[in-house]
């Protein structure tokens, strides 16, 4: 599958998850934005980036790097996104990042790292 229809299928996959969670999703128009979606709960709007990863590093099996810069190479500024979404697809699981706490690249572990803390934790986006 190619990097673009893995990241629609994982932008689908947010859009569900999210509903089913009793947030209101929206899209831009276009895809120009620096971010994919916005989630709205009690009236407090979430612009949110998505990114997804299929499989582990082939040396450390329970780890995942993520590039979250933007295609450029360029990162992501707290005036642009507020939450990177990442999809780790191996473990199903998904972690709410604040954009202040990513560089170009993030290394997610297994095992409990500094992003556990956001693992699942759909309130980042409350």
């Amino acid at each position: 599958m190619s990097n673009k229809k893995s990241g629609e299928t994982a932008e689908c996959y947010f859009d569900y998850m999210a509903m089913t969670q009793g947030f209101v999703v929206s899209e831009p128009r276009g895809d120009s934005a620096p971010y994919d979606r916005i989630t709205e709960w009690d009236g407090k709007l979430v612009r949110v980036q998505i990114k997804m990863r299929s499989n582990a590093c082939k040396k450390q099996k329970s780890s995942y790097v993520v590039a979250v810069s933007k295609a450029d190479g360029s990162t992501y500024t707290p005036q642009e996104i507020d939450i990177i979404a990442i999809y780790l697809k191996g473990t199903d699981n998904w972690y709410f990042i604040p954009v202040e706490e990513t560089k170009k690249r993030i290394r997610i572990n297994g095992a409990k790292d500094k992003f556990d803390k956001y693992k699942n934790n759909w309130g980042m986006l409350k």
